[in-house]
C-alpha cells in the first residue's frame, strides 16, 4: 500500500500560488483494500514543528481535504498523510511541500516604469550582497508581459508571465526561487512587453485596453549565511533604458534588435497612481515550453519561398541559431497551411504573426519573448540557400498540465484524430482556453470552453487551469449582474449573454467537480452558478415569466449545417429552444451543486424552478402526439440528453432521430452545441452503431475527413479545407479550434474507455493507471465493478487464484512485477510484455519452472516459434529464425534517418501496434529484445537466434532442427491470431483473421543492416554480458523512445543515447529484483539528462 500523487490546490509542490482555500489531495494504491477507512494529515513548519495535525479521522476526503490552517507569508511547509484501508493496511506518504507567497504582507516594492518616451523598457537594479545566499525568492509582476534575468540568467522557465486575466480586477504575481542565480555582485534586469494588457487585442484591434504604461513591481528577498535578510524592492533607485524589443504584440509578433546597445542611463519613474491592492498570488499554472519539435522538412515553394514544415500544427515559436554579421536581419512568418504549395496567411485576417531578429554579430539562439504563434509552416527570409534543420527547434507552449489520457487504437486515422484533439488542447490552453491561437482573436470564448471542458479534463489534469479561468469569469459576472460574457476575459467586448456560451458559468464548475471531486472549489464557484441562473431568471421575468428564455441574441447551434440559409452561422435549430434547454440545464446543475454543498433551501428552490422550466418546455415544444416540434438533429440530441420530453416520448424521439439521420444519409448536421453531445447521446439511446458511423465517416462532414485532408489539429469548420486543398473561406476559418474535438469525451467515456468495457462485461475488478483512477471510479460508481489503481493493485490482480490464464500486455518494464506476481501464484502467463524477459529473464524463467507456471508467448515471432516447437519435444534445435518487417526505414542510410520525425516512425508498413513498440520496430531494437526473449524462452544461446528481414510479414518465424528441416508459421500480419492462440491454448479455434491466399505469394528474406541499425547488435552484446546489462539497455530505450515521441530527442540521437547509456549504468553481475528496478531508474535518468 502506498500514498502518492500528493497535490495542494491541484498543483504538485506549488511555489507562491494562491492557496485560499487551502486544500490537499492524494491517491492511494492498496492491494487488498477497497476504500480508505481513515486518514491523518500533518503539516510541518520550516523548523519541522507540527503546525497542524488533523488526528486520525474518517471524514478526510482524498479528493479534497480543506482544513482551516493559518499560513505565514513566504514560508515553505511540508505535509504528509497517513492512510488506513478498510483491511487495516496502513501507509505513510512521503513528505511533499508547498510554499506561500506574500499573502497579506504589505508590498515594499513600488510600481515603476521607464520614461514615457521609451516604448519597450528594460529596468535594471545592481546591488551587492554581504554574504553567501542560503535562500532567495523573487516576487514579481510586470505589465503587460515580463521576463526577469538575474546576472544574465532567466528567472524561472515560464513564458508570457504574468498571464492573461482581467487586469482591472486582479493582477497575478509570480514567485521564483532564484537562490542559485545570485552572487556577491548582482544585476536584476527586467524586460517588459505590451502583451494583452496594453498591446493590440480584440475584435476592433483595440490598444491599451487595461492601461497605457508598461509597469513593474517586484521584491527580491535573500536570506544570507550571516543571518541577514536583504530585500531589494522596485523603487526609484532602479535605472532603465530601451530593451532590444523594437515592437511586440500578441497578434503581430515581435522585432528583436540584438545589435542595440543596452544601457540603463535613465532613472525609473514611480507610478503612484497604481496601488498594490489588486495584486494576488498566482493561480495560473505556468506557461512553459512543454514539448520541443524539430522541423520535419524544408520546402522550396513554387513562389520561390523557403518554408519550414514542422509536420504538426503547434502553438509557440521556433528558436533558431542566428550566426551572421552585425545588422543582418532574419525574418520568420508563421502560417497554418500551404495553398497551391505556397506559404499562406490570409485566414489569419489582420494578424501578421512575424518575428524579426537583427543580429549583433555573435552566435545566439534567437526567440521571441512577448508573443506566440499558431503555426505549422514558417517562411524564412535571410537564412541563405542551405538550411540545416538542426538549427531550428519548435517550442510548444501551453499551460503546465499533466497529460492523463493516452489512446491508441488499431486505426491510424482514429489515432491521428485523437492526437489532433490533444494537440488542439495544447495549442489553445495558453493560460486561457482560447478559440484559436493564430488569427486576430485568440480569446477565451466561453462556448468553446464549456463544450470541451470534459474532454480537457480527460486529456489533462485541468483543475487548476479552469480554477483560474473561473475566477476571471466571476469578476466579469459581478460587473454584469450575473451575466457571463461571450469571452473571458471580455477585453471590453459587449453583448448580451448567449445560451450555451454563458452557461459556462454553471457547466464548467460542475464538470470540474465531477472530474476532480473538489467540493471546496465547487463551493467557491457556487455563488457564480447562482448568479448566472438568476440572470436568466430575471430575463425570463422581464419577458413574461414563461419559464422560457426567449430574448436576446444567441449563437445557438453555431456553424451547424442545417441552416435555412447557407450563409447563416447559427444553424437550423430554434435559438429559443436551445436557450430554454440550457436555462433548464444550468438550473439543474445549480440545484445539484446546492444539494452536494448542503444548501437545502437553495436546492429546493432550484428544484422547483427546474420543474417549472421543464413543464414550460414541454408545453411549448412538445408535439400533440408526442415528440418534438423542432425537427433537427440537435434538438433531438438535446431533448434526449436533458430529458426534455416525458419518458413515454422516448421511443418517438428515437424514431424521429433515426429518420433525421436516415434523411441526411447518416451524416451529421450538428454545430457547436449538438456535436458536443452527439455521440454520447446516440450511444446511450441505443444507436451505438450510428455513433461509430458518424465518428468513422471519412467524407465531409466528419472528423476523419479532416484527417484525410492532412489535419494535425481539429478544425473550426467541418470543411475548413475543401477536397481540392483550398481553404473554404478566410473570414472565420481556424485550423486549430478545439470545439469539435469534444467528441473525445465520448471516445474516453464510451468508445475507448475502460468504463464502456466494464459496463459491457462487468468484471469483478478494473485496475487502471494512477492518473485515470478518479474519473473511472466516478463513471463506474453505479456498477458492482471494483476500481483500483497502481502497481500494487496490478500485482494483486495478476496473482488472483483460479484464473485459467493471465494475459500481461503492460508496456515496458512496468510489466515485470505483475508477471512475477502471477507466476508466484502458479498462474499461466500469456506474455505480451517482452521487457519482462529482457530485463530479468533468467530469474523469471527460473521462477516459472519452480512454481509450475507456464509462460505462453504472445508476440507474433515467439508465438510462431512456440507453435513450430509443439510436438517436437526432445528433437534437437539448430537455430531459431526471427523475422522482421524492417520497419518504415528499411534500406535507409544514416544520413536519411536524420530527418525522421515521430509521425514517420509511427507509420509502420505492416503492423498496427502501440507507439513505443512501433518506434522499436523502426530502430530494430524490438528485434534485439526478441533475440534476448527467445534465448530465455527456449533455452538457447543468443548466437542460435538469427534475424531475417522479411518485408511481406507473412512468415512470422521459423525453427531449423538438427536434421536441417525447417518449420515456419505463416499468416496474415494480425495480432489477434497470436493473442487468441495464447488464450485458447492448446485448442485452435476459428478466428476473425483473413486466411492467406498462396496463389502468387512471393516471400523474400535478407540479412539486416546492423551498421545502420546497430541497436540490434547492442542487444546481443548486452545478453552476452549478462547481469543487469539487458535491464540497463531496456530502461535506456524506454526513456529514449518517450523523449523522441515527445520531441525532446532526435531519431539518430535515440540510437546513440541508448547504446551509450547501457555502458554508463554501473554493472551488477548477479542482480536482485531491487537491483534490476534500480538499474532501470538509473538508465532512464541518464537518458533524460541527455535530452534537449
Amino acid at each position: 500500500m502506498r500514498v502518492y500523487g500528493m497535490q495542494v490546490n491541484h498543483i504538485a509542490r506549488p511555489l507562491g500560488f494562491d492557496l485560499t482555500p487551502l486544500r490537499f489531495s492524494y491517491k492511494v494504491a492498496c492491494e487488498g483494500g477497497k476504500r480508505q477507512q481513515s486518514a491523518r494529515v500533518r503539516v510541518y513548519g520550516p523548523d519541522e514543528s507540527v503546525v497542524y495535525d488533523s488526528g486520525t479521522r474518517q471524514d478526510i476526503d482524498s479528493l479534497c481535504f480543506a482544513p482551516d490552517i493559518p499560513l505565514s507569508p513566504r514560508t515553505r511547509y511540508t505535509w504528509d498523510v497517513a492512510v488506513t484501508a478498510d483491511t487495516g493496511e496502513t501507509a505513510l506518504s512521503p513528505r511533499a511541500w508547498f510554499e506561500t507567497a506574500k499573502q497579506q504582507e504589505p508590498w515594499l516594492g513600488q510600481w515603476i516604469a521607464a520614461p514615457r518616451e521609451i516604448a519597450n523598457a528594460r529596468l535594471v537594479k545592481r546591488f551587492a550582497l554581504p554574504g553567501r545566499v542560503l535562500s532567495a525568492r523573487l516576487y514579481i509582476c510586470g505589465l503587460g508581459l515580463y521576463e526577469a534575468f538575474i546576472n544574465g540568467q532567466k528567472a524561472g522557465d515560464e513564458y508570457l508571465a504574468p498571464g492573461c486575466n482581467k487586469y482591472d480586477s486582479w493582477l497575478q504575481y509570480q514567485t521564483y526561487d532564484v537562490t542559485d542565480l545570485l552572487a556577491e555582485d548582482n544585476e536584476i534586469a527586467v524586460l517588459l512587453g505590451d502583451g494583452w494588457y496594453k498591446g493590440r487585442f480584440g475584435f476592433q484591434g483595440q490598444k491599451e485596453i487595461f492601461g497605457d504604461t508598461q509597469a513593474l513591481i517586484c521584491e527580491l528577498h535573500a536570506a544570507l549565511d550571516n543571518g541577514a535578510e536583504i530585500i531589494i524592492p522596485s523603487d526609484d533607485t532602479w535605472r532603465c533604458g530601451e530593451s532590444p524589443v523594437l515592437f511586440s504584440n500578441i497578434y503581430d509578433g515581435e522585432t528583436w534588435d540584438a545589435s542595440k546597445p543596452l544601457s540603463a542611463a535613465l532613472p525609473a519613474r514611480l507610478l503612484p497612481d497604481m496601488d498594490t491592492g489588486l495584486l494576488r498570488p498566482r493561480m495560473s499554472p505556468p506557461v512553459r515550453a512543454m514539448l520541443t519539435l524539430r522541423p520535419a522538412a524544408v520546402l522550396h515553394t513554387p513562389a520561390g519561398e523557403t518554408v519550414l514544415d514542422m509536420g504538426q500544427e503547434i502553438t509557440g515559436f521556433v528558436t533558431f541559431r542566428a550566426a551572421a554579421e552585425r545588422g543582418h536581419t532574419y525574418t520568420l512568418r508563421y502560417g497554418e497551411i500551404l495553398q497551391d504549395g505556397c506559404f499562406y496567411t490570409d485566414n489569419l485576417r489582420t494578424a501578421r504573426q512575424t518575428f524579426t531578429y537583427i543580429c549583433d554579430g555573435q552566435e545566439a539562439w534567437a526567440r521571441p519573448h512577448f508573443t506566440f504563434f499558431g503555426f505549422r509552416y514558417i517562411q524564412l527570409e535571410g537564412f541563405g540557400e542551405e538550411i540545416d534543420l538542426h538549427d531550428f527547434v519548435g517550442c510548444v507552449l501551453y499551460s503546465d498540465m499533466e497529460q492523463t489520457a493516452f489512446i491508441r487504437t488499431a486505426s491510424d486515422k482514429v489515432n491521428r484524430l485523437c492526437e489532433n484533439a490533444l494537440w488542439g488542447q495544447r495549442g489553445n490552453f495558453v493560460d486561457v482556453p482560447t478559440d484559436c491561437p493564430q488569427r486576430d482573436e485568440r480569446m477565451g470564448w466561453t462556448g468553446d470552453a464549456q463544450v470541451f471542458c470534459a474532454t480537457a479534463c480527460y486529456q489533462m489534469s485541468s483543475a487548476a487551469f479552469y480554477a483560474k479561468f473561473m475566477r476571471d469569469m466571476a469578476f466579469e459576472q459581478r460587473e454584469r449582474g450575473g451575466g457571463v460574457p461571450h469571452v473571458v476575459p471580455s477585453f471590453g467586448m459587449q453583448g448580451s449573454p448567449a445560451c450555451a456560451w454563458a452557461d459556462a458559468g454553471s457547466i464548467i464548475p460542475w464538470t470540474v467537480y465531477q472530474f476532480f471531486g473538489d467540493t471546496a472549489l465547487l463551493r467557491e464557484q457556487y455563488d457564480n452558478m447562482k448568479l448566472w441562473v438568476e440572470w436568466i431568471h430575471r430575463v425570463d421575468h422581464e419577458t413574461g415569466d414563461h419559464r422560457l428564455w426567449q430574448a436576446g441574441f444567441h449563437f445557438a447551434d453555431w456553424l451547424a449545417l442545417d441552416a435555412a440559409f447557407p450563409a447563416s452561422c447559427t444553424g437550423g435549430t430554434d435559438p429559443d429552444f436551445i436557450a430554454s434547454a440550457f436555462y433548464l440545464y444550468s438550473t439543474r446543475l445549480t440545484r445539484k451543486a446546492a444539494a452536494i454543498l448542503g444548501y437545502a433551501p437553495d436546492a429546493a428552490r432550484y428544484a422547483a424552478l427546474e420543474q417549472e422550466i421543464l413543464a414550460a418546455i414541454r408545453q411549448t415544444y412538445r408535439a400533440p402526439k408526442g415528440g418534438l416540434t423542432v425537427n433537427t438533429q440537435t434538438a433531438h440530441i438535446l431533448s434526449l440528453f436533458l430529458g426534455l420530453m416525458p419518458e413515454s416520448d422516448t421511443p418517438i424521439l428515437k424514431a424521429a432521430l433515426d429518420r433525421l439521420f436516415e434523411n441526411a444519409r447518416n451524416e451529421l448536421r450538428t454545430g457547436f452545441v449538438g456535436t458536443a453531445y452527439l455521440c454520447s447521446v446516440l450511444t446511450q439511446a441505443g444507436f451505438n452503431h450510428l455513433a461509430y458511423t458518424l465518428f468513422l465517416n471519412e467524407s465531409y462532414p466528419g472528423w476523419l475527413y479532416e484527417v484525410n485532408m492532412g489535419a494535425t489539429t481539429v478544425w473550426e469548420r467541418w470543411n475548413s479545407v475543401m477536397p481540392d486543398g483550398h481553404m473554404s473561406s478566410t473570414g472565420m476559418n481556424s485550423l486549430n479550434h478545439y470545439a469539435y474535438g469534444a467528441v473525445m469525451e465520448w471516445v474516453c467515456r464510451d468508445a475507448a474507455g475502460l468504463a464502456a468495457l466494464c459496463r459491457e462485461f462487468l468484471p469483478d475488478e478494473c485496475v487502471i493507471g494512477d492518473d485515470g483512477y478518479k474519473a473511472l471510479k466516478l463513471l463506474l460508481a453505479d456498477t458492482p465493478v471494483r476500481v483500483s489503481a497502481g502497481r500494487e493493485s496490478l500485482c494483486r490482480a495478476a496473482a488472483l487464484p483460479g484464473r485459467p490464464v493471465v494475459l500481461n500486455a503492460v508496456v515496458g518494464v512496468g510489466g515485470l512485477l505483475p508477471t512475477l506476481a502471477a507466476i508466484r501464484a502458479g498462474n499461466t502467463v500469456a506474455l505480451a510484455n517482452k521487457e519482462t524477459l529482457v530485463a530479468y529473464g533468467t530469474q523469471v524463467m527460473r521462477e516459472s519452472r519452480a512454481h509450475n507456471a507456464p509462460i505462453l508467448p504472445v508476440d507474433s515471432e515467439h508465438s510462431a516459434i512456440f507453435q513450430c516447437l509443439r510436438g517436437e519435444e526432445g528433437n534437437g534445435v539448430r537455430r531459431l529464425l526471427l523475422t522482421a518487417s524492417g520497419g518504415p526505414f528499411y534500406g535507409k542510410t544514416r544520413d536519411e534517418l536524420r530527418a525522421v520525425t515521430p509521425a514517420l516512425a509511427l507509420a509502420h508498413p505492416s503492423w498496427r501496434m502501440g507507439p513505443k513498440i512501433t518506434v522499436d520496430s523502426s530502430t530494430l531494437m524490438n528485434k534485439g529484445f526478441e533475440i534476448i526473449e527467445a534465448a530465455h524462452l527456449f533455452g538457447l544461446p543468443q548466437q542460435a537466434v538469427e534475424v531475417l528481414i522479411h518485408r511481406e510479414s507473412i512468415v512470422h518465424s521459423m525453427v531449423e532442427f538438427a536434421d536441417g528441416a525447417v518449420k515456419a508459421q505463416l499468416s496474415k500480419p494480425d495480432m489477434r491470431l497470436c493473442i487468441q492462440y495464447a488464450l485458447t491454448y492448446p485448442a485452435r479455434c476459428p478466428s476473425p483473421v483473413e486466411p492467406l491466399s498462396f496463389a502468387g505469394l512471393t516471400l523474400g528474406f535478407e540479412t539486416p543492416d546492423t551498421d545502420t541499425f546497430f541497436l540490434l547488435r547492442a542487444a546481443r552484446e548486452a545478453f552476452d554480458r549478462g547481469g543487469n546489462a539487458c535491464a540497463a539497455l531496456n530502461g535506456a530505450n524506454e526513456a529514449a523512445v518517450a523523449a523522441f515521441l515527445a520531441g525532446r530527442l532526435g531519431y539518430l540521437e535515440l540510437f546513440e543515447l541508448v547504446a551509450r547509456a547501457a555502458d554508463e549504468v554501473p554493472y551488477i553481475a548477479e542482480p536482485s529484483l531491487e537491483d534490476i528496478l534500480e538499474t532501470d531508474r538509473a538508465a532512464r535518468a541518464y537518458v533524460n539528462g541527455g535530452c534537449i
